[in-house]
């Protein structure tokens, strides 16, 4: 009886240790090992061992779901039939591309092909010789003729004339909107800036008139000498100017040390002809301000009748 017990328990250890090492040694991903099989997995029968006839485990795989159901048994569900998707092996894989078959042109096609080809080319060319004039040439696209300086003086010109009849009838608004168009179509041209300027003073716009001054007088250093008469734009408007200029004196009045506003009623006095209480208002801007330059111009002609 023990002898019985025995052998029975080394049939059994065998038994187990066969099932052992019939499984995979590493199991996929997402799978037990031994009899507990994720949901929708199954195992594969094994090939019986040599010699002994028992049956060994196969590898896991995917149950398929085209197949019939797998029969489960006492020892766990074994598949017995031979749909049983393949296991994956996940460690290394290649993907093999077959290329597509090259289809070539019969030669039959080919020819006939170029030949029709050939014909239409035959074709164009004869119409072409035959009328050479129903098409009209072809000209070649030039471009725009750049604008010159004298171009460029002749439209300023024009809207400089534009912006003085505005301003003698009045209508300042106007008249800056021509000279700002004058500006802009001659920026090297600095008789413009000081139009601009009067425009600016008479729309009581002080720090633009003073700007367009500055930059009038970076083209043209020698605008102090110019015969420049603000009062002659006003024309039958001359009282205007007088209001204008008043403007401007009682803002430099309530701004005694504003070096632009000085300077601003220094240079319009100066060529209104009143140059002493012009030089005044000019040494007066020249304490204050930093960068004199502009008013050392004017300063050093007003030096120049006492030299001579």
């Amino acid at each position: 009886m023990k002898r019985g017990s025995f052998v029975l328990a080394i049939i059994v250890s065998a038994v187990g240790a066969i099932e052992i090492l019939g499984q995979p040694p590493v199991a996929p991903p997402g799978l037990g090992r031994g009899g507990n099989l994720p949901p929708g997995q199954v195992r594969q029968p094994g090939q019986p061992w040599p010699g002994i006839g028992v049956p060994r485990s196969g590898p896991w795989c995917d149950f398929d779901p085209d197949g019939p159901p797998p029969r489960f048994r006492c020892c766990g569900p074994i598949f017995w039939q031979p749909y049983c998707i393949p296991p994956v092996v996940y460690q290394s894989f290649s993907i093999q591309v077959t290329p597509a078959p090259v289809v070539g042109v019969p030669n039959d096609l080919l020819i006939n092909l170029l030949a029709r080809q050939a014909a239409q080319q035959a074709q164009g060319q004869a119409q072409g010789e035959a009328e050479p004039n129903d098409r009209p040439p072809v000209r070649p696209i030039r471009p725009a003729k750049a604008r010159d300086a004298v171009d460029m003086r002749a439209d300023m010109q024009k809207l400089l004339r534009k912006g003085n009849d505005a301003f003698a009838a009045g209508d300042y608004k106007q008249a800056l909107n021509a000279y700002q168009q004058a500006v802009a179509a001659a920026p090297l041209e600095p008789t413009p800036y000081f139009h601009l300027a009067q425009a600016h003073l008479a729309l009581n716009r002080y720090v633009e008139a003073g700007v367009a001054i500055e930059r009038g007088m970076r083209l043209h250093p020698q605008w102090p000498q110019a015969p420049f008469q603000p009062r002659a734009l006003y024309r039958d408007h001359a009282g205007d100017y007088e209001r204008h200029l008043g403007a401007l004196a009682e803002e430099v009045g309530r701004n005694i040390n504003d070096e632009s506003l000085l300077f601003l009623l220094a240079y319009q006095l100066w060529f209104d002809g009143r140059r002493e209480d012009a030089v005044t208002l000019f040494r007066r801007a020249a304490a204050l301000a930093h960068d004199t330059t502009l008013i050392d111009r004017f300063l050093k002609a007003a030096q120049q009748p006492a030299a001579e």
